[in-house]
């Protein structure tokens, strides 16, 4: 039965056969190319170019802040690039450090973007920055001042290129950002 999990199936917008998959929260984003996988995820079938347009269009039209670590695809998880809010870590049972230095580093986005003079929405993390041990994301350890102030356009702009050349399918999720401030992240919680 396994082999059924990972079938490819028809992009929800042109009919391409994909294994992508892209989970955008149905009270925001839901739409009738969608399917319910839960009372608060969508799932949606899409072949690259479609999965990676979706996703700048959730990215770009999300109204929160958010922590954005850059993918680190090639060295942890090939096949997902999730976003998670402060509420989505507790339920993972992370440590109380990783969740307060998250709370703090999100109050911190303030002011104008580095690069614009748009407002600041987004804390981002170059490649790199971010360490891992035994999968786990060392957010503890992260300082505010290791990362950019971003509006949505130009933190978009430092990750795209990473998630459209990637070479693994994301048959694990791209993840749309949803409900609340949260953390973009490489990784499985």
């Amino acid at each position: 039965m396994l082999f059924n999990l990972f079938k490819k199936k028809k992009c929800k917008i042109c009919g391409t056969m994909t294994k992508e998959e892209f989970y955008i929260d149905n009270k925001i984003f839901g739409n009738e190319h969608s399917e319910i996988t839960s009372s608060k995820s969508v799932k949606k079938y899409l072949c690259r170019g479609h999965l990676i347009e979706e996703f700048k269009k959730s990215f770009l039209a999300f109204p929160k802040n958010m922590i954005v670590f850059h993918p680190e695809l090639e060295m942890v998880c090939k096949n997902l690039y999730s976003y998670y809010t402060l509420s989505d870590l507790k339920a993972c049972n992370f440590d109380n450090t990783i969740i307060n230095n998250s709370e703090k580093l999100l109050s911190k986005i303030k002011g104008k973007c580095s690069r614009c003079d748009s407002e600041a929405q987004i804390l981002y993390f170059s490649k790199g920055v971010l360490k891992y041990h035994n999968y786990i994301p060392q957010i503890e350890n992260i300082n505010f001042e290791d990362g950019k102030l971003y509006c949505s356009k130009h933190g978009l702009e430092s990750i795209i290129s990473d998630l459209q050349t990637n070479k693994s399918i994301f048959n694990e999720g791209l993840y749309a950002p949803f409900r609340d401030s949260g953390v973009y992240i490489s990784t499985y919680l």
